[in-house]
């Protein structure tokens, strides 16, 4: 089965399509260059791509976050 990937505005769509996670393109793009998202491919120096199960991972890891209360530091999800 081919690889479905996605351009970062098709990756924004397809969080919010999927899982209901707003994430704007540009969203995207500082937390990539963060570390902090989800991983991504770049075939060329400008273009970015996103396998949907990386995707798909991303908002798993962020769903799997449980707190108590509010002042409880995140769980770090880049580990």
């Amino acid at each position: 089965m081919p690889v479905k990937r996605y351009t970062p505005q098709e990756a924004s769509e397809y969080l919010l399509r999927a899982h209901g996670l707003r994430r704007a393109p540009r969203t995207l793009a500082n937390l990539r260059s963060r570390g902090d998202g989800p991983r991504y491919i770049k075939p060329s120096a400008i273009e970015v791509l996103y396998d949907q199960e990386d995707l798909d991972a991303y908002a798993d890891r962020l769903m799997a976050r449980r707190y108590y209360h509010t002042a409880e530091e995140p769980i770090p999800h880049n580990v």
